[in-house]
């Protein structure tokens, strides 16, 4: 795609965004770009030489493509743990609102509704071929021998009766994805692939769940990388076979670096395990790095580069016990770990890359960083405006586009409303510009405080706990949370643009301001959200 394409398909959607005029005659159809979302599984803020210059884990893949695109800094996922995380990814919804929790596990229901609009089946709805690669965790049905539904809750031992034979239901072939290749769930309990419907091999049941036979854990990637290349080969060849240019969808969902730690020795030849100065965890990151790179040189080596949307991100943060070097810090620094509201739990890396990268091949401006405060579920109404798509009122419904910012725009105000972050017990957090405040103690972790305030700007470790000495602010937070718990939504197209807490002073005007204002019948309570 020449310039001139580029600056018309941006234009078409309303932006103003600054490239150099084309040669006269180089206009070509301007047509949306294919789209990767390479996520990893607990890589902390602080794993990525991008994000932690001190970091002992060599990630050459991702720190070039966060060189030439755009490296946000203030990224977060919606949850510190991955059900949620990757629900509200995949729908741009908050896993709350449905009332469900993040703890059920292996054979859970579907939680995606069935019919609700969805990243892939938006693309798919808009000419895309979509995929998704690695893990899903997001519910399944599978079938028992006697036709009934199989369940397996967490601390349950594994049902028997299985009928691997049967198609499985509510996987991402229901949610608007044509291919399907991955281990669906976390692999602790259940080591076996699924393509498409159906499981391959027939997982044998153990005291801790199942196992394919022959199944080795170090090289779950390496098949699954394998699936990913021929994803974009076949796309790629279809194109040309037909004379088409319709673009596709990956969704890469790595495995790395999430526990057990059982890195490959190789991956495509490129040495993996030993390379890090973290041991098995960093090796893992090390994996990951390389399918970045791996998928990166397919989209050069295909003549895509100048057409392919990259996003590289982490669904929360580092494993408590992720790191094995007292020299390597893989939250960079933050406080908390995986399941925790600090933000070593959900602050992520997240860097777009859009282009060759390389002065006019470059639809991002190489080098760029944004401090904007956004979040993975961002990501669907980000798409959507980038396909000239306006979303319905029933989709994405706390899903923000940052498309503005991702393209270089210097906004006037943040990119978005207030985020919400639920923890791994239920509990929740509201971030709205510097501040921060944490509604409970959260039993994950030492604290015992009843809430806490946290101006980030100031102090970005959390060590200095302000509640008690701004009420004000306190009570604009809890408040923007009962407020959007009542609208069913957060994101402006539907709720309004939320000012930031500086903006109006003192709790009882912010409650009036949410009633009066805003509509509706505000009800305001002070409690700990938790779902059960």
């Amino acid at each position: 795609m020449k310039t001139m394409a580029r600056t018309m398909f941006v234009i078409s959607l309303g932006l103003t965004v600054n490239l150099a005029p084309a040669a006269q005659g180089e206009m070509e159809p301007a047509r949306p770009p294919n789209i990767i979302l390479l996520m990893a599984d607990d890589m902390g803020y602080g794993d990525v030489g991008a994000y932690n210059a001190a970091s002992k884990i060599p990630t050459p893949n991702i720190d070039q493509l966060a060189r030439q695109g755009i490296r946000f800094t203030d990224a977060h996922s919606s949850a510190p743990i991955c059900i949620p995380s990757r629900y509200s990814l995949v729908t741009g919804q908050y896993l709350w609102r449905t009332g469900n929790s993040h703890s059920r596990n292996y054979f859970q229901p579907p939680l995606i509704e069935y019919g609700r609009m969805t990243i892939a089946s938006m693309l798919q709805d808009h000419g895309y071929t979509t995929g998704a690669i690695g893990k899903w965790q997001l519910g399944l049905n599978i079938r028992l021998l006697d036709g009934e539904v199989a369940r397996w809750e967490r601390n349950e031992p594994p049902p028997a009766g299985i009928d691997w034979t049967a198609p499985v239901e509510g996987g991402p072939i229901d949610y608007g994805f044509d291919y399907y290749f991955g281990a669906p769930s976390s692999v602790n309990k259940m080591r076996a692939f699924v393509e498409d419907r159906h499981y391959i091999g027939t997982p044998v049941r153990s005291p801790d769940g199942y196992s394919v036979p022959g199944w080795i854990q170090s090289l779950q990637e390496t098949i699954q990388l394998k699936k990913a290349l021929e994803f974009i080969s076949h796309h790629h060849r279809d194109n040309q076979d037909n004379s088409t240019e319709e673009p596709f969808f990956l969704y890469y969902a790595s495995a790395r670096p999430h526990a057990p730690w059982t890195p490959a020795e190789y991956l495509n030849g490129h040495p993996v395990r030993g390379v890090s100065e973290d041991g098995n965890h960093g090796d893992e990151v090390v994996e990951f790095d390389v399918i970045v790179g791996e998928i990166w040189q397919e989209i050069q080596t295909l003549g895509l580069a100048d057409e392919t949307l990259i996003v590289v991100t982490s669904d929360n943060g580092p494993d408590r016990n992720a790191s094995s070097s007292t020299a390597h810090d893989p939250r960079g620094g933050l406080r908390g770990s995986k399941q925790d509201l600090w933000e070593g739990g959900h602050r992520v890396p997240f860097i777009v890359h859009w282009g060759d990268g390389n002065g006019g091949g470059a639809f991002i401006p190489p080098g760029s960083v944004s401090d904007q405060v956004i979040g993975l579920h961002d990501l669907m109404a980000t798409v959507a405006d980038l396909i000239g798509m306006d979303l319905p009122p029933d989709a994405a419904e706390d899903s923000e586009s940052i498309l503005a910012t991702v393209l270089g725009e210097q906004l006037d105000g943040p990119a978005r409303n207030p985020l919400v972050h639920q923890s791994a017990s239920g509990r929740f957090a509201v971030r709205d510009s510097e501040w921060k405040l944490i509604l409970a103690d959260d039993p994950t972790t030492e604290s015992i405080e009843e809430g806490q305030l946290y101006n980030l700007v100031r102090d970005l470790l959390e060590t200095n706990n302000v509640l008690t000495q701004r009420p004000d602010v306190v009570a604009r937070l809890s408040g923007t949370l009962d407020y959007y718990e009542l609208k069913g939504a957060s994101t402006s197209r539907l709720v309004g643009v939320v000012p930031a807490p500086g903006a109006l002073q003192g709790g009882a005007v912010v409650l009036l301001y949410l009633v009066v204002v805003r509509g509706g019948v505000f009800i305001a309570r002070r409690k700990r959200m938790h779902l059960a």
